[in-house]
């Protein structure tokens, strides 16, 4: 039992690897075909070519025989003569031909056949015919017998090792070429299948053919090209999607944050308001004096009332989305106007505005919310500048883009609390007083970040700026030409 075990192991791999190969079970059964085929065809010819030769030879030998004894009928010639005839034609034909006269008495005999045969003849055959000759009357036997169809087949039969060897090698020959050649391409083409199946699309089937595996590998190329173009899509998409959702996830977080903060914001004058308001009804001290609280009170709900504005121009931006109406606009005139307004707060504080606005600077944006943020940053500025300084607003050109800066002198931002100033109800001076609630530049950021432009604040050497980037717009492109 050990003996057969290698050889079982070997024939159940070999099955195995047969039954997953397209070529090794192509080779095998044309192979198979061919050889079956081939042998089957010399089987045939053994048995088909002596019968065949047989009655070829049969044919002949008779035609012969009586065109002989034709030719005896037709010619006078003496004994002698029909002798030497008759020795010729049994040495022509390897014949046995016996002469009698008219009284059955044997004349002459020749027996050629057995120096061309061997034993046991496949064919004999006896013609007896009469003639007349010199007036004399004959008849002659003639003995016809061959064995050439069983040389056909021993000569067959020799050569079986050498026939079986040549189909064996030309059957192999034939079914590994044409095996490797209907297999290449289905395997190439089982190969990409697999790629596909583990979604890797970097390749190219170099099928070139008119047929029906020609027509499939071009399908699996076009199919793989609109699967890799729509996978890109779909990755693409779902890299929006995430950086959607965390966009959301962030915008949550911040309007939750900012619900927060006003809640808190808005909790402390609503606590002042409600103590002097009571304090005043019982007419409690120091509360007794209601004019000087009432007008504490009318400055509590102008902070609110100017901090529900702020609320609700911060709160707009999230309902715009990109529904907003953009126009062209002048920036210059946009920053005349804005400081037109801004005119009375500066002469207050004796602050001077200076502007270096270049002309024809072209930007497409929203009106309206890009005027409340830049009326935010200069109102800022004068705000947080001391008295009796400058404010220096600039907007220039610089290659395809505006550049709006806004520098207020005599101030500056602590370092550790600059990156703070966009929070919403954040204050970098603390005892500062005033009816400031902490959103300006939150709301500058909103509206700046809706039109995509560029921003940033800063410390100089003896101030604060401020500074916007914006795209020019086609028709500042086409003045500036």
């Amino acid at each position: 039992m050990n003996l057969f075990k290698p050889f079982g192991e070997w024939a159940i791999k070999s099955a195995a690897k047969i039954k997953s190969s397209l070529g090794l079970k192509l080779f095998l059964e044309l192979f198979i075909i061919l050889f079956l085929t081939c042998t089957g065809i010399v089987l045939f010819l053994q048995s088909y070519l002596p019968i065949r030769y047989t009655q070829k030879i049969e044919y002949e030998l008779d035609s012969r025989a009586k065109e002989f004894v034709e030719m005896l009928e037709s010619r006078p010639l003496t004994e002698t003569e029909m002798q030497d005839a008759i020795l010729a034609f049994c040495m022509q034909n390897g014949t046995e031909a016996e002469l009698f006269d008219k009284y059955e008495n044997s004349l002459y005999k020749v027996d050629l056949s057995q120096s061309i045969l061997t034993e046991n003849p496949m064919y004999t055959r006896g013609i007896t015919a009469s003639f007349i000759a010199d007036n004399e009357n004959y008849m002659l036997d003639i003995a016809i017998s061959h064995n050439h169809g069983s040389e056909v087949t021993e000569a067959i039969k020799e050569m079986y090792p050498l026939i079986l060897l040549v189909i064996f090698i030309v059957s192999a020959v034939i079914a590994v070429v044409y095996s490797k050649h209907i297999a290449k391409p289905i395997v190439e083409i089982s190969n990409i299948a697999r790629r596909m199946e583990k979604l890797d699309m970097t390749w190219k089937c170099r099928i070139d053919r008119a047929d029906e595996i020609g027509v499939l590998a071009g399908s699996l190329n076009n199919m793989a090209f609109q699967l890799d173009k729509t996978l890109k899509e779909l990755e693409d998409a779902n890299i929006q999607l995430k950086a959607d959702v965390e966009k959301e996830r962030v915008q949550a977080k911040q309007r939750s944050d900012f619900f927060m903060s006003i809640s808190h914001e808005l909790k402390t004058p609503l606590t002042i308001l409600k103590g002097e308001t009571e304090g005043m009804l019982q007419n409690l001290a120091p509360f007794n004096n209601r004019d000087k609280y009432l007008l504490h009170s009318m400055q509590v709900i102008e902070t609110m009332e100017k901090m529900i504005k702020d609320i609700l121009a911060a709160a707009r931006i999230q309902m715009l989305n990109d529904n907003g109406v953009m126009h062209s606009a002048d920036i210059g005139k946009m920053i005349i106007n804005i400081i037109e307004n801004q005119e009375e707060l500066a002469k207050s504080k004796n602050i001077e505005i200076h502007t270096a606005l270049e002309k024809d600077l072209y930007v497409t944006l929203e009106q309206e919310l890009f005027s409340k943020a830049l009326a935010n940053v200069i109102n800022n500025a004068i705000v947080h500048s001391a008295g009796d300084s400058s404010i220096y607003v600039a907007a220039k050109q610089s290659g395809a883009e505006c550049v709006l800066t806004v520098e207020n002198m005599n101030s500056s931002i602590p370092d550790d609390e600059i990156q703070h100033v966009f929070e919403p109800f954040y204050k970098v001076d603390k005892s500062r007083t005033g009816n400031g609630t902490g959103l300006g530049l939150y709301i500058v950021k909103a509206f700046l970040e809706y039109h995509g432009f560029q921003f940033c604040i800063a410390n100089q050497d003896n101030g604060v700026i401020f500074t916007i980037v914006m795209p020019l717009s086609r028709l500042t492109s086409h003045l500036s030409e």
